[in-house]
């Protein structure tokens, strides 16, 4: 069964089209990585599949339901999404972050009990925060603060986590730690996992799944290996790229070398 199927998509917005004839899936128990130019729809396309926005024609199927007919609470305990800068006051503790996962299971002024204690804890034990949970968010690093915000993901216990740009602003050591995260999560519970993601080697190394969007539509959908090449990059990115491929394991690694003009 595919987590999401989306059906004749096109959104415009201000008479300006946003994204065109979008027809794809997202696998169950799959990582997909949504790759493309900035401004070609990515973050879009992931709100209108994550239920954040409603105004688009087509059709968008949430396990073979259509999600316009889902209420907010059910969608929030199915799928829990990262946006790009998350907005909270930093004088938080990572504890009391996390614990806001558990709102989709809660009626307005009801407290937190043991249950979802032992969830929070959880959900800091697989990001590696749990150590961290009572330092103030203004005192992470970038690195530790993601891995707070995606704990506070998991603490909604979806199917689906959603995730834009999760590696922004990360130094290397980072990005690796936060994608690793990623498919430890995919593996170990077999959560679906839908990410925007810029670096074409994440998505290479980390992604079941690719779907590459280029002027507002799919240019290409399907396997990394198959797809992600040095032919793709030269017609979606205009940018001259080179293979390596590592002779131990035989992975390949795509390197953009010059901007074509």
């Amino acid at each position: 069964m595919n987590a999401i199927t989306v059906k004749n998509l096109r959104v415009t917005l201000n008479q300006e089209l946003i994204l065109n004839d979008i027809n794809t899936v997202f696998p169950s128990n799959k990582i997909t990585a949504i790759l493309g130019p900035n401004g070609c729809g990515k973050s879009t396309l992931l709100k209108i599949i994550s239920g954040f926005i409603h105004k688009y024609q087509g059709e968008v199927l949430l396990e073979e339901k259509s999600l316009a007919k889902i209420k907010a609470k059910q969608l929030a305990q199915k799928i829990a999404i990262l946006p790009q800068n998350p907005v909270v006051p930093e004088d938080l503790t990572v504890e009391e972050l996390v614990a806001y996962g558990r709102f989709p299971y809660k009626n307005i002024f009801q407290a937190n009990n043991k249950d979802d204690a032992a969830i929070t804890a959880w959900a800091m034990e697989q990001t590696s925060v749990y150590q961290l949970k009572k330092r103030q968010l203004i005192s992470l690093s970038g690195g530790e603060r993601q891995r707070a915000w995606i704990a506070m993901a998991l603490c909604q216990q979806p199917d689906i986590l959603m995730l834009d740009e999760p590696t922004t602003y990360l130094d290397v050591a980072h990005q690796l730690e936060v994608m690793q995260i990623v498919k430890k999560l995919n593996k170990d519970s077999g959560m679906t996992v839908i990410m925007v993601l810029h670096d074409i080697n994440h998505a290479r190394l980390y992604a079941d799944n690719v779907i590459v969007l280029h002027d507002h539509e799919i240019f290409a959908q399907g396997q990394p290996e198959e797809i992600l090449s040095v032919q793709l990059l030269e017609k979606v990115f205009n940018v001259e790229a080179i293979v390596y491929k590592n002779e131990q394991n035989s992975e390949e690694i795509i390197f953009p070398r010059a901007l074509l003009r």
